[in-house]
């Protein structure tokens, strides 16, 4: 009888994935960037807001529409969201969530990506997040990928003093 390497299943299968830990730490740091971002949306609109109510008080219907309000919404949300992964992406390969859990892009040659790479990257993020899909890719997927990150030729790994810390199987 040969070893044969057994897959886990059940409670080990699920336990098997919780230990991921590139995986895990990328879902919190979306957690804390999604926060972070949730924050300055709510900034805006708030400062929106009070704007429209204070320098045109006759005005102030707009936000009484349930259309006009949602849409409002969407549109800043999309955007803060797009600027705030995109720009520091670009210029540090990291958001801050990523920088507190030691996460870095890097293309599939272990360089920094280029723009095209990152603009692809945060694009599919908005059809990841909001399909839920990008998180199961993280857990489930063998090197950590989100569709985002599979079309663009990138990866996000763990550093340490701009050293890259490959996870060993």
């Amino acid at each position: 009888m040969r070893n044969k390497k057994v897959k886990p299943f059940g409670f080990f299968w699920l336990l098997n994935i919780l230990i991921n830990k590139e995986g895990l730490k990328r879902i919190f740091a979306f957690i804390v960037d999604y926060f972070i971002a949730k924050l300055i949306i709510l900034t805006i609109y708030n400062s929106i807001y009070i704007f429209i109510y204070k320098i045109f008080p006759d005005m102030f219907y707009i936000f009484e529409n349930n259309n006009i309000n949602l849409i409002i919404t969407i549109v800043d949300y999309s955007l803060v969201l797009f600027f705030y992964f995109f720009l520091q992406e670009l210029y540090t390969q990291q958001t801050i969530g990523k920088r507190l859990f030691k996460l870095k892009v890097l293309n599939l040659k272990l360089k920094k990506p280029n723009i095209k790479q990152i603009f692809i990257r945060t694009i599919f993020r908005v059809i990841d997040n909001f399909l839920i899909i990008g998180s199961l890719q993280v857990i489930f997927f063998n090197k950590n990928q989100r569709w985002g990150d599979i079309v663009a030729g990138t990866c996000v790994l763990g550093v340490e003093d701009d050293r890259i810390i490959l996870e060993s199987d």
